[in-house]
């Protein structure tokens, strides 16, 4: 299956319900997965020159507001991950 953008956005869209969780666990859990996924698709991206018909990442603005409210996380954790997402997401652009 080729990555594309649309395929990344609709997983991110189903863990964005637990990185809001109230749950520490949660949070944790679905962040350190959102991180995973974001450097999958740029690793296959580029380094399986998986053409993209996307010039940018729609709503991205979406996507740095689920992130960056835990990057003040109580979790330390969170917080690491959550900004290691930030920039990842900033550097898809």
């Amino acid at each position: 299956m080729e990555p594309n953008v649309t395929t990344l956005l609709s997983i991110l869209q189903r863990l964005e319900f637990w990185v809001v969780s109230k749950k520490m666990a949660e949070r944790e859990r679905s962040c350190s997965s959102y991180l995973v996924v974001l450097k999958k698709f740029v690793h296959k991206v580029t380094h399986e020159n998986c053409k993209q018909t996307e010039k940018a990442l729609p709503h991205l603005g979406h996507y740095l507001a689920t992130l960056i409210p835990r990057t003040t996380d109580s979790n330390l954790t969170i917080r690491q991950t959550a900004i290691e997402n930030v920039q990842a997401v900033l550097c898809m652009c």
